[in-house]
């Protein structure tokens, strides 16, 4: 075999390595371009984005998981929850649930407490911020 012939069976050894390489990266890779992260897509408990323990027991949580659809706009929903000290669920409100809702990390929240009542403040982006009364 010539010198010639060996280099065009390892360029296509090659190509064809590198062509494979590349669909693979891009199983998991494509997703992430419209704003989905693909473990969301078969897990069952949601995210928890922001925690903040409170003096009277309460724990308020920004949770975020992905709801499949069959009407078309599957997407990221997120919501603000309150439980108490035992875990029952006390308040719940959809901060987000439109279909192109992105997938989030983390996320601001503040919770302050006056005289028995408590205000969160859940800051979405820079020029939207939910808040929530209980």
């Amino acid at each position: 075999m010539t010198s010639s012939a060996k280099f065009k069976a390892f360029w296509k050894a090659w190509k064809t390595q590198i062509s494979f390489a590349l669909v693979v990266a891009l199983i998991p890779g494509l997703p992430l371009l419209f704003g989905i992260w693909l473990p969301d897509l078969v897990r069952t408990e949601p995210n928890i984005l922001a925690e903040t323990p409170l003096e009277n027991g309460q724990t308020s949580r920004v949770i975020q998981y992905w709801r499949w659809n069959a009407h078309g706009n599957s997407g990221y929903k997120t919501e603000f929850r309150v439980t108490d000290a035992k875990g029952e669920l006390i308040e719940l409100v959809m901060v987000e649930e439109e279909s192109d809702t992105r997938k989030r990390w983390r996320i601001p929240l503040v919770v302050t407490v006056k005289g028995g009542r408590a205000h969160a403040e859940i800051t979405l982006s820079e020029v939207r911020v939910k808040e929530v009364d209980w």
